[in-house]
């Protein structure tokens, strides 16, 4: 016997906004909304007003509409990971109080690479990566090394799905071009793509076939002439095989 297809309008249409935002980098108006979703204003007003009173999404000083981490929270409180990432609080605080810098966790769901965990450093002036924030796994040092560490069906995959996530504009002269580490790497670092004199030191979690391929990043600013110390990158692997034995 076929299952019944019941259809919910207003469900659908309301999950395709929660959609719709989490894969824009910023907040964007109730207009541009509608019409990137092909919709008119008025049929997403209520929509966008029930999703804002439950706390999925918020607006800022523009009205312009934005995720909120309420997702986030649902999805950690049934997500295996989470065990995890409580358990790697205490140590990634500690690399964070003692190096200065800030560090993060992130994985790979999609192919999109999610921050599920953050701690600031202390140092005068540092950088701050946004717990939740989504980012093209191409593009990054710890993407990158995420990706290394795939399967290679997984892997070209996991491509395929960030470029359909990460869509280049301009033709094809500006496609993304690739080069991962070799296959197994588990300590990679490099200056940041996006922002100069920020380097970024990443170390690969193996924490067994229930987890998604899970990295211990740190981003560090540094001066025109600075490099990245070594008691750096160091102490981040250490944090890892912290984090991997106390899991």
């Amino acid at each position: 016997m076929s299952t019944p297809s019941y259809q919910a309008p207003a469900l659908s249409r309301g999950l395709e906004i929660l959609e719709f935002l989490a894969s824009v980098p910023g907040p964007i108006p109730h207009i541009e909304i509608a019409r990137s979703l092909k919709r008119t204003p008025g049929e997403l007003f209520r929509l966008l007003q029930v999703l804002e009173r439950e706390g999925y999404i918020a607006r800022d000083a523009g009205n312009a509409y934005h995720l909120t981490l309420k997702l986030l929270r649902i999805t950690s409180a049934t997500n295996p990971v989470k065990l995890l990432v409580d358990r790697a609080r205490s140590p990634m605080r500690d690399y964070a109080r003692s190096q200065g810098q800030e560090c993060h966790l992130s994985l790979l769901e999609d192919g999109q690479q999610l921050v599920i965990a953050q701690e600031s450093g202390t140092a005068p002036v540092g950088l701050r990566v946004r717990n939740g924030s989504i980012h093209d796994p191409r593009r990054t040092t710890s993407g990158r090394l995420l990706l290394a560490n795939l399967p290679l069906s997984e892997r070209k995959w996991q491509i395929l799905r960030a470029s359909e996530h990460f869509q280049e504009t301009g033709g094809s002269s500006k496609k993304v071009r690739i080069c991962l580490p070799e296959e197994g790497t588990h300590d990679l670092e490099g200056a940041n793509d996006h922002l100069p004199g920020v380097y970024d030191i990443a170390c690969f979690l193996d924490c067994g076939s229930n987890f998604p391929p899970i990295a211990l990043t740190s981003s560090c600013l540094l001066g025109p002439k600075e490099k990245a110390r070594k008691d750096w990158v160091v102490a981040l692997r250490k944090t890892a095989n912290t984090i991997m034995v106390s899991y």
